[in-house]
């Protein structure tokens, strides 16, 4: 894993714990089949804003489905290939935009 050093942003420490946790779960989850595995966390410049970034090399999803992955209950991958409540990325985007930012 790879983490960015300096990075620094306002938030309630609380929920922003629950961000990063949600992020870097999902990323440990879907990277367990992949034979080396490679997470990043980070942050960039973007039109003049911070821009936070989690990315990892896992076994992906349908880029169709992408606005739907941040919504409660909407799962990528049925329960039987990879556990969880998809409950997770709507908490981050929720999170997200009551600091005003956008997943």
């Amino acid at each position: 894993m790879e983490v960015q050093s300096g990075l620094l942003a306002q938030a309630d420490k609380q929920l922003i714990s629950v961000v990063v946790h949600n992020l870097l779960s999902n990323a440990w989850k879907y990277t367990r089949p992949i034979e080396h595995p490679k997470v990043e966390v980070g942050s960039r410049k973007e039109a003049g804003r911070v821009v936070f970034f989690a990315t990892d090399n896992s076994v992906g999803f349908d880029m169709a489905y992408a606005e739907k992955l941040f919504g409660a209950f909407q799962r990528p991958h049925s329960e039987s290939e990879f556990e969880g409540t998809g409950i997770g990325l709507a908490t981050v985007a929720r999170i997200v935009r009551m600091h005003g930012g956008s997943v």
